[in-house]
């Protein structure tokens, strides 16, 4: 009896709230993201555990007996603007059709960005960065982990309502 006022209210919260538009950028193309911002990914690194030991050196030491990979996605962002405005790179995510939400390596960003996760854009300006991610073997079923070189990843950003899939390939 008591679940019912719980199911309820479920219900009326999504009939108020449809699904999220999904919304697909074609790799390369940019696509508007916050008030005067475009973002286009302009490439995407897979890495291997020995290749991510070469990059980062003792940053990875940690990692040692398990299977990991890292892909660096590098972006421009340009302001379409007249005026200065802060973007914020932590707000990225890379994510399959079977894995989500996964945010970016803090240490692997910074050694990639030393200046940081916030950027001042000027209006006009574009700037590169490379995105970094880390994943674990366990983060994939042992099929797309064993494929992960034909898995589609895509860089996300905005949840609703619409969420943007830049594809980065």
């Amino acid at each position: 009896v008591l679940l019912i006022p719980s199911i309820w209210k479920i219900y009326q919260v999504n009939a108020e709230f449809p699904p999220a538009e999904k919304v697909y950028v074609v790799f390369g193309e940019t696509y508007p993201m916050e008030e005067d911002f475009l973002v286009q990914v302009q490439s995407a690194e897979l890495l291997d555990l020995q290749q991510l030991e070469e990059r980062y050196g003792e940053y990875m030491s940690w990692a040692e007996g398990h299977d990991y990979k890292g892909i660096i996605v590098k972006i421009k962002i340009k302001n379409i603007g007249k005026e200065t405005k802060k973007f914020e790179m932590y707000k990225f995510y890379i994510e399959t059709d079977s894995y989500y939400d996964n945010g970016m390596d803090r240490d692997m960003y910074l050694l990639e960005n030393p200046d940081g996760f916030v950027m001042n854009i000027k209006g006009g300006e574009e700037k590169e960065v490379s995105l970094a991610y880390s994943m674990w073997d366990n983060h994939f079923s042992k099929k797309n982990w064993e494929n992960i070189n034909q898995v589609e990843f895509y860089l996300v950003n905005e949840r609703y309502p619409k969420k943007v899939y830049w594809k980065t390939r």
